[in-house]
């Protein structure tokens, strides 16, 4: 059968069709896809590729589309695509390629062969070459800066360009008015503009077009934004542009060059960074990389002022208590605008303002202490001093030790306070205290309370610094004084005016102590573990403990695996009494690896796949992702990738906003190459006209096929889709005509990979027979054979519509009046049937049949014959085999013999009549098997085996029965294996299978010894082996003799020889399978050893066994000489050994020489020692001392 795809009328283009089947009948009765190039002048002249003549690859890849023409129904498109390098790329389809969007990633000369089919035959050949050119190279960037009344020269591609000079450019304005035709345009004023350029074709179309955009804009204007205009020591300036804008920022005082500090959008300056007091000027300097000549400045003018300068002094001292006779003198060592004493939180004493060099005594002041508060350039100053008193009531009177007063100390952890202690000379004592910073801050207040009655002591802890102290007695509110606070509080003045302030004449200075400065994270995430290393410039010790468990330890990196609070103490190595501890408390959080699945989305005609990261526990937007190729090249950051090759890729996931990153590898995936063609085959029967209809069977590979489509061609060339037979493998065909086949990715199911068709038309070769042309009249029944020349299978169709086979050599039993139907075929030649009728009429007969009633398990097989309603005298029975020999005559009939048997019953006193006899078959009993049991034994290591039954007829099998026999002869039925073909055994013993048939007869049976293994022989290793894996030199490992050997470095197979030579360090694993099939397993580890070793004694005893002289070598050392001379240079002892064995005892000597034993003292010894296979030879110079 002719494969193709021709549908026009064979009527009326017979000459057509003739040129072509001689043409192409050997193409096409191989396949419907042809790779042959035919001549252009046989096809049709009107198709032609539409698409590029040049392609740029202006941003990496590009993909363009090429439109091949013909009619997407019909025709069938196969592209060949030669790249510059590499093999031709093919894709072949219908309608899905009628337009092919092809990947360019090549420059070169790329050229397009397209061969169109249609109804198989081929309609056009063309070939269209493209020239792919490397990306202009782009200068145009996407905004620039204009100062207003500049001008700014655009440019779009740069002048090194190869080739600039074919270009075509057009720039347009906002406004899309054509404003420069060149590479470069002018511009002096703001806007947008674009430009396009490209590579006319030969028909003057552009191609390699690219369209650019840029902006531009007036440098923006802005303000600074800034925190002040006069600062002081300590403050810091704070500014910003306004809108936010990069820039450079300076500052300057008069006279001097100004001084850059950085580049950014925000700026902090601390006054300690300034080089002293006085007016600046803040700079802010606009950056414009695009057009430098363009630069926009700002400027911000400040002061940085002193602090007020002033001092107090005391002038007088208060007399007595709540006396107001005491006075203090300020002394302005520079001007003040604004000075006074703070009352409390919201009242103040009066204000002065003085000028330097200038004078104040504020008299009326009681005792205590004083906080001054003073303005000055803009800045705020504040004091501490005291008012002493001179008459201290005795409960008050107190004194401050300088000896007492305790500096400040480390501790473990940080530093411990220091302290000063408070004698009061009388008790007992009920007072308040308060402690005044050296600047007048309040910074402690608290009881003193005692029932001693002389020499009370308080110990105030304190941190290092300057304070004031005083001490006062509280009064007790009386119930006036209580409402009057409900009221409003309106004596609160009064109250503490009536309190008797008692200050410490001088200042208590406490000494301070410096801490140590490290950096580290207070609060981070992290993932699995981390390496936490604290910053420092200073040499320190370093202690972690986890704040939930108590679990410390120390270092300078701490591997972090645990989220929890944490404590970090650094403590300085060299001087950890005079630099203090620093305690960081830290806030450490654990975040989970990325979860993700890769998932396969899509692939569109041409192989271009789309793979995409299910991301399960992480918002895309918080993971860092990343896709590699087989190169190791990331090719995508997103959820999305396409790669562009084939092979093992990997991706990895790692969370945002974390230190460090999770130890999770990256997971490897495999991107098969897209199946872009498959190979399509069909095959056909005949199509009969009394039937069979045609099978048409379709080869593919159904493993890439998705989708199946049929389609039929009638011969007016009319189509019609064959849906209800979509995706079917083979289809019934029942017309003649052209059916086609096209198959689809199984990927992607609009993708055509492979079509072919097949010519099919009604078959006039029938079978030839010969039947009765006239009524046939018979009686009873008539046994009848048709007339053929030819070995025809005949099914005749009685006219109830009974069917009955028969063989050429077989007659037809004829018992029925009416018209037969007989249907003729040829089973051994490819004809169609043929189907002829003819009438009979008959006489009726004995309606009977046989019945099986028994079978025994020796097989004899016993049939009754069933001829109701007739009775026994009434009939003639006859029982025959396939032969015709009659073998009874009774209602019962038994063989043991198989095969074919017939049973006719005629009516008895008359004539027979023709009937046919009724065949029944025997079919030859199965009454044993062949039962095979596969077993081993139980191995040391295990407690059971497995025993396999092999059956070789087990479909006749209907029971399996178990019995074990132990060693001690019981014998049990084991029910639990009953049916099964696999058991376990666990018990040494006899282990027999039973199968029986239906009827339950026994077929065969089997049985094994099943014992436990005795086998003693293990494998036999070292546990360590010493090899040089540089020089290759190591022992050949050989464990002894067993059926398998698998060699493992830790995990990895690495041999399964009987004998392996390791050359890499580690643990092995040997794994061997002994001739009764047992495992064993041992391991050994492989130590590195390159160097030559030897060793002796450095002193002996002459005479004495235990006190020689001897030398030992590793197993490197092959020959070894030695030499030792006395004092003199004379020779006393030489030795020379070769193919030395390891650990070996040589050059032994008991210290005599020439029969004496040698003088005590001091020898010289030489030994020259090498290794044989690597040329490696070493000399050892030595001494050995002989001794008593």
């Amino acid at each position: 059968m002719k494969q193709s795809k021709q549908i026009f009328s064979a009527k009326i283009y017979w000459l057509t069709l003739v040129l072509i089947v001689g043409t192409f009948g050997f193409i096409l009765s191989k396949s419907a896809i042809t790779t042959n190039h035919l001549p252009l002048d046989s096809l049709d002249d009107g198709f032609v590729i539409e698409g590029p003549e040049k392609v740029c690859l202006i941003t990496g890849n590009r993909i363009e589309e090429f439109f091949g023409g013909g009619d997407a129904d019909t025709d069938v498109y196969r592209w060949t695509i030669s790249e510059p390098t590499g093999p031709p790329r093919i894709f072949q389809g219908g309608e899905s390629l009628q337009t092919l969007a092809f990947t360019f990633s090549q420059p070169g000369t790329h050229t397009f062969n397209l061969i169109i089919t249609r109804g198989g035959i081929p309609v056009s050949n063309l070939t269209k070459v493209v020239e792919v050119l490397p990306g202009a190279e782009v200068s145009l960037l996407d905004d620039y800066a204009l100062c207003p009344g500049d001008e700014l020269t655009l440019r779009a591609l740069d002048p090194s360009t190869v080739g600039l000079a074919d270009y075509s450019f057009e720039w347009t304005d906002e406004n899309g008015v054509v404003v420069s035709t060149d590479n470069e345009l002018l511009v002096d004023d703001e806007g947008e503009f674009q430009v396009k350029y490209f590579l006319p074709n030969s028909l003057g179309e552009a191609e390699c077009e690219n369209i650019l955009t840029t902006q531009v804009r007036f440098a923006v204007d802005f303000e600074l934004d800034v925190n002040g205009v006069n600062f002081c020591p300590g403050n810091v300036v704070v500014a910003s542009a306004e809108p936010q804008a990069q820039g450079r920022w300076y500052y300057q005082t008069a006279g001097e060059p100004e001084v850059f500090i950085n580049q950014s959008s925000f700026l902090q300056l601390s006054t300690a960074n300034l080089p002293g007091f006085g007016d600046y000027t803040l700079i802010f300097e606009l950056v414009n990389e695009n057009n430098p000549s363009c630069v926009i400045r700002k400027t911000h003018d400040f002061s940085f002022g002193q602090n007020p300068q002033f001092r107090i002094e005391e002038e007088n001292s208060a007399s007595e208590c709540l006396a107001e006779d005491g006075a203090l003198r300020i002394f302005a060592d520079g001007d003040i605008d604004l000075i006074y004493y703070v009352i409390d939180e919201e009242t103040n004493g009066p204000g002065f303002s003085l000028s330097a060099g200038e004078e104040l005594v504020i008299p009326g002041l009681k005792s205590g202490v004083y906080t001054f508060e003073a303005f000055s350039n803009g800045c705020r100053f504040t004091l501490g001093t005291v008012v002493t008193l001179q008459d201290v009531p005795d409960q008050l009177r107190f004194s401050v030790d300088p000896d007492s007063i305790v500096p400040e100390t480390c501790s473990d952890e940080g530093k411990n306070n220091g302290s000063f202690t408070v004698f009061f000379e009388n008790g007992p004592i009920d007072l308040i205290y308060e402690l005044y910073t050296e600047r007048g801050d309040l910074v402690g207040t608290g009881v003193l309370e005692s029932e001693e009655l002389e020499n009370i002591e308080f110990v105030i802890e304190v941190p290092g610094g300057v304070f004031y102290f005083e001490v006062f007695i509280p009064e007790e509110p009386t119930e006036d004084e209580g409402d009057e606070d409900e009221e409003g509080g309106e004596d609160e003045e009064d109250e503490k005016d009536n309190r008797c302030m008692v200050p410490f004449i001088e200042r208590i200075e406490v000494p301070g102590l410096p801490q140590v400065e490290f950096s580290v994270p207070t609060s981070f995430k992290f993932c699995e573990v981390y390496e936490l290393v604290p910053e420092t410039t200073q040499p320190l010790e370093f202690l972690l403990r986890n704040l939930a468990t108590g679990e410390e330890r120390f270092g300078q990196t701490f591997t972090i695996t645990e989220a929890g609070d944490y404590e970090l103490i650094g403590r300085h190595l060299d001087f950890p009494e005079e630099i203090c501890p620093t305690k960081v408390e830290m806030s450490i959080e654990d975040v989970d690896p990325v979860e993700f699945e890769i998932e396969f989305l899509s692939q569109d005609c041409v192989g271009n796949q789309v793979w995409e990261a299910n991301i399960l526990n992480y918002d895309p937007s918080e993971v860092r992702i990343r896709w590699y190729d087989e190169a190791g090249e990331v090719v995508s950051t997103g959820v999305n990738m396409s790669p562009v090759t084939y092979g093992e890729y990997e991706l990895e996931m790692q969370p945002r906003n974390i230190l460090g990153t999770c130890p999770t590898p990256p997971t490897k995936f495999f991107v098969p190459e897209p199946v872009l063609s498959v190979p399509v085959n069909l095959e056909t029967s005949l199509l009969c006209p009394f039937g069979p209809d045609a099978t048409i069977s379709l080869d593919t590979d159904f493993e890439n096929v998705g989708r199946i489509r049929w389609r039929y061609f009638d011969e007016e060339g009319k189509i019609t889709v064959l849906t209800e037979e979509e995706n079917s493998s083979s289809i019934v065909a029942t017309l003649s005509g052209t059916y086609e086949v096209t198959v689809y990715n199984s990927i992607n199911t609009t993708c055509e990979i492979g079509r072919t068709n097949i010519d099919l038309e009604i078959s006039d070769n029938l079978t030839q027979f010969e039947v009765p042309e006239e009524e046939l009249v018979i009686c009873e029944r008539y046994e009848w054979i048709p007339e053929s020349n030819f070995p025809l299978n005949y099914i005749l169709t009685y006219p109830d519509g009974t069917e009955v086979t028969a063989t050429a050599s077989e007659t037809f039993v004829l018992d029925q009046t009416g018209e037969y139907l007989i249907r003729g075929e040829d089973p051994q030649n490819p004809v169609c049937p043929n189907e002829k009728s003819f009438q009979v009429r008959v006489i009726d007969a004995v309606v009977f049949s046989p019945e099986l009633v028994n079978q025994t398990c020796d097989g004899e097989f016993t049939y009754a014959a069933n001829f109701a309603p007739y009775q026994l005298e009434d009939v003639l029975i006859y029982w025959s085999d396939q032969s015709g020999r009659l073998l009874g005559s009774e209602p019962i009939f038994s063989t043991s013999t198989p095969g074919i048997y017939t049973l006719e019953v005629q009516p008895a006193g008359s004539l027979p009549c023709d009937v046919l006899p009724f065949e029944f078959e025997i079919v030859q009993p199965v009454l044993s098997v062949n039962v095979e049991l596969i077993a081993g034994v139980i191995c040391p290591d295990d407690e059971s085996t497995i025993i396999e039954l092999d059956i070789d007829n087990i479909e006749v099998v209907d029971r399996i029965e178990w019995v074990f026999t132990g060693i001690d002869g019981n014998t049990e039925i084991l029910g639990s294996f009953e049916d099964l073909t696999e058991i376990i055994a666990d018990s040494e013993g006899w282990y027999e299978a039973r199968v029986f048939n239906r009827l339950d007869c026994l077929l065969g049976d089997q049985s094994v010894f099943i014992s436990k293994s005795i086998d003693d022989v293990r494998p036999e290793v070292k546990e360590v082996y010493q090899i040089c894996a540089e020089y290759e030199i190591g022992e050949t490992i050989n464990p002894g003799n067993f059926s398998t050997y698998s060699w493992f470095l830790e995990e990895e197979l690495v041999s399964t020889s009987s004998s392996y030579k390791p050359q890499i360090v580690g643990t092995y694993t040997l794994v061997v399978n002994s001739q009764e099939n047992c495992e064993y397993m041992t391991t050994f580890e492989v130590e590195e050893e390159c160097e030559l070793r030897i060793a002796h004694p450095n002193a002996i005893i002459p005479g004495d066994p235990e006190r020689n002289f001897i030398i030992f070598s590793n197993y490197l050392v092959d020959e070894l000489d030695i030499w030792i001379f006395n004092k003199w240079g004379q020779e006393v002892f030489n030795c020379s050994e070769r193919n030395i064995l390891e650990n070996t005892e040589m050059c032994i000597w008991d210290g005599f020489y020439n029969g004496e034993k040698i003088p005590i003292g001091a020898y010289a010894v030489r030994i020259r020692y090498k290794n044989i296979q690597e040329g490696i030879e070493e000399t050892k110079l030595t001494s050995l001392t002989v001794i008593e």
